[in-house]
């Protein structure tokens, strides 16, 4: 089975991480990528490094690379001979410098009426915001997602860039819809989003807890692990554990009863015992309950009992502990026959 965008051309005039990360994404499914770079050295993320950064390699394995002055006559003259040839158009320029280049939507699409083209930028193309610079921890900060996912005193900045990964997966699936289009009405579109658009609808569920007010209304709402009633419990081996309860009185029964005589302060006794919302409000206080229980225990026995309970948990994996020594999944998923294989770190 050929992968489903076999045939499709793309031209990349990214950098960084959501434009790339959206293009590996359809190289990941058959298209052939064409990234085109800045002369040396290059698109900035390869941060000087050379081809072998690690960074670099994950969101653009799989491309084709052409170093082009797109700033001169000739470079631009052979941007426009790729586009000819091309079905996407993929770039995150700050709002304004593809007009300024002649690469704007309106420029291109009479001269090429069948291109997909998609733009991603920080804040939008219009605004106070428009101009700043795209980062994916500025989106997350302004959108409120930063704050969803930390505690009061506990914000800081790194882990994942979820803004800008899920954008370039938003992007993607733009993209293959309007390619889907394309192939009723022989017309290209224009795909247009934000590292800040996409941020914010990632925290829409805390802005459903506002309206519901199923949520404390304070600085530091503990949002999503509130509402879902999920844990993080670190053991006395130092291990840690998720456990999920939900709104599930067996489960908060279950937990009681394995945990509760681990404890000075008697879980079953607290104001949150046999109330959902009651335990929704009170988060933090059954957090720190939960945490000084856990001190009593070995994650691996802790983990048993729960299973035995019936109560969803897991061992908190580092990331490579997720893989075997041979770079394999530790737990592979098991695909069938013909199933195609979305996403590959390296083809």
């Amino acid at each position: 089975m050929s992968p489903a965008l076999t045939g499709v051309t793309v031209v990349e005039l990214g950098g960084f991480l959501a434009a790339p990360y959206a293009t590996s994404l359809l190289a990941s499914l058959g298209a052939e990528v064409v990234k085109v770079e800045p002369p040396p050295p290059g698109e900035p993320y390869r941060r000087g490094i050379g081809v072998a950064d690690p960074y670099f390699v994950q969101y653009n394995a799989g491309k084709l690379s052409l170093s082009l002055n797109i700033k001169t006559e000739s470079g631009m003259d052979i941007l426009v001979r790729l586009l000819e040839q091309a079905d996407v158009l993929v770039h995150n320029f700050r709002p304004g410098k593809a007009e300024a280049l002649g690469l704007g939507y309106e420029e291109l699409a009479p001269r090429f009426p069948s291109l997909v083209y998609a733009s991603l930028s920080g804040f939008g193309n219009a605004g106070e915001l428009a101009q700043r610079p795209g980062y994916d921890s500025a989106a997350e900060s302004l959108s409120g997602l930063y704050a969803r996912l930390g505690h009061d005193a506990g914000l800081r900045p790194g882990g994942l860039p979820l803004a800008d990964t899920t954008t370039g997966v938003f992007v993607a699936l733009g993209v293959c819809s309007a390619l889907a289009r394309r192939h009723i009405t022989g017309e290209g579109c224009l795909i247009e989003t934000s590292l800040f658009e996409v941020s914010s609808m990632l925290s829409t569920e805390g802005s459903a807890e506002r309206v519901q007010k199923v949520a404390p209304d304070r600085s530091g709402d503990p949002g999503d692990a509130a509402v879902s009633q999920v844990y993080c419990l670190t053991c006395a081996d130092g291990d840690s554990i998720t456990v999920a309860l939900g709104d599930s009185e067996e489960r908060w029964s279950g937990l009681v009863g394995i945990m509760s005589d681990a404890t000075p302060i008697p879980i079953a006794n607290s104001r949150s015992a046999g109330n959902y919302l009651d335990r929704v409000h009170n988060y933090r206080d059954i957090e720190a309950t939960l945490q000084t229980a856990a001190q009593s225990f070995d994650s691996t026995a802790l983990l048993d009992s729960f299973r035995r309970g019936g109560i969803p948990a897991r061992t908190v994996r580092r990331y490579l502990q997720a893989f075997d020594e041979d770079g394999s999944a530790a737990a592979p998923m098991q695909r069938r026959k013909g199933e195609v294989q979305l996403l590959k770190m390296f083809r």
